[in-house]
């Protein structure tokens, strides 16, 4: 018991705390889109065709088949012009664990997780404290206009984007030279 106790006074947190922390809450805001088979915005019917979009093309990952022309929608659209995101690195990646309805729900909570944490990187180097950084992040990324706008794929992937575009504008102003090629 005594050794629990040690453990708990010298813990420090670190990287992995943060990580949980942000993953939880994101799990808490998505968990009838990831776990209950719902759908997390559909306006207009236009977030079906997201998903059937993003399965498809997943599917297409999964089989060596990756489509650039659906010729059943619209006459024919080359999928390589939408602004749904599939060249992120995130839907290769998912492409290895998920297939099906579902691959659009963990994109946009892949994308709010580590929109978080790129929010929370930023306020960490602006000096700010543990739990001003955590709030940063959270309220950044939870904020209403990114729930509205960001549950589609087209918006949600440049949140990520925004505060490591910002960060590395504070990195250059410090005299940072390497972080001129990761800005640009």
């Amino acid at each position: 018991m005594a050794l629990l106790k040690n453990f708990i006074k010298n813990f420090k947190g670190g990287p992995v705390v943060v990580f949980l922390v942000f993953t939880g809450a994101t799990i808490l805001i998505f968990w009838p889109a990831l776990f209950g088979g719902k759908i997390i915005n559909d306006y207009f019917g236009l977030d079906l065709a997201h998903y059937r979009f993003t399965g498809d093309f997943v599917s297409g990952i999964n089989r060596s088949n990756l489509r650039l022309w659906w010729d059943n929608y619209l006459g024919g659209f080359p999928v390589y012009l939408t602004q749904v995101g599939f060249f992120s690195p995130l839907v290769f990646v998912l492409s290895l664990f998920l297939s099906g309805f579902s691959d659009y729900n963990w994109l946009i909570f892949l994308n709010f997780l580590f929109g978080g944490l790129a929010m929370y990187w930023f306020a960490r180097n602006l000096h700010l404290t543990k739990t001003a950084s955590y709030l940063a992040g959270l309220a950044y990324v939870f904020s209403q206009n990114n729930l509205y706008w960001g549950a589609t794929l087209p918006f949600i992937n440049v949140y990520l984007f925004i505060p490591l575009f910002f960060l590395a504008i504070l990195k250059i102003a410090r005299g940072k030279q390497i972080w001129w090629i990761l800005g640009a």
